[in-house]
C-alpha cells in the first residue's frame, strides 16, 4: 500500500483504540493545518472525553494495524477491536472518502515516545496551542497527528 493523495479540503485522522484519537485538519492556500484533535471514548465510558468530535471532514483517514506473524491471538483481538472503533468513529462523521493506512506505513518501526516526539517538533505555535489544551495520555492524540502529518506531505 502506498499513502493516499488527499484531494478534498479537510481531513479527519483517526487512531483506533480504547481511546481513539482524531486530528482534524484543514488545507489553506499555505498549505494543511491542524484545527482541533481529542479522544473520542464511547458512551459507556463514565470519563468525559477530551473533547467530543464535532468536525466532518470530507476526507478521513483511519490507521489500521496489521496482525503480524507470531501474534498472540490476545494482540489479534485487540488489533480487530481497536479497527473496529477507529471504522466507528470514520462513519460517525460520514466522509465522503475513507483511506486506510498501517501504522508501517506512516511511522515505519520507531518507537512510540521518539514518534511522539517527532510529531510535536513538526507543529506550528499556533497547533502546538491546539495540542497543550488537551490533558493526560496523549499517545493516541498524537498518532492521529502524526498520521495527518504525513498524509498532508507535512512530514
Amino acid at each position: 500500500m502506498t499513502l493516499p493523495q488527499i484531494t478534498t479540503n479537510t481531513l479527519t485522522a483517526l487512531d483506533g483504540g480504547a481511546n481513539t484519537g482524531w486530528a482534524y485538519w484543514e488545507r489553506y492556500p499555505m498549505g494543511w493545518y491542524l484545527s482541533a484533535c481529542g479522544l473520542y471514548r464511547p458512551l459507556k465510558d463514565r470519563r468525559p472525553p477530551h473533547v467530543v468530535i464535532d468536525c466532518s471532514a470530507e476526507t478521513v483517514v483511519v490507521e489500521c494495524p496489521v496482525y503480524q506473524k507470531g501474534d498472540n491471538p490476545k494482540r489479534t483481538n485487540d488489533l480487530y477491536k481497536n479497527t473496529q472503533r477507529g471504522c466507528i468513529v470514520a462513519g460517525y462523521l460520514r466522509p465522503s472518502v475513507v483511506h486506510v493506512v498501517s501504522p508501517h506505513e506512516w511511522k515505519g518501526g520507531v518507537p512510540k515516545d521518539l514518534q511522539n516526539q517527532r510529531t510535536v517538533d513538526r507543529l506550528t505555535v499556533q497547533e502546538l496551542i491546539v495540542v497543550d489544551q488537551l490533558v493526560g495520555k496523549l499517545d493516541d492524540v498524537l498518532d492521529a497527528v502524526g498520521i495527518g502529518l504525513v498524509v498532508t506531505g507535512r512530514w
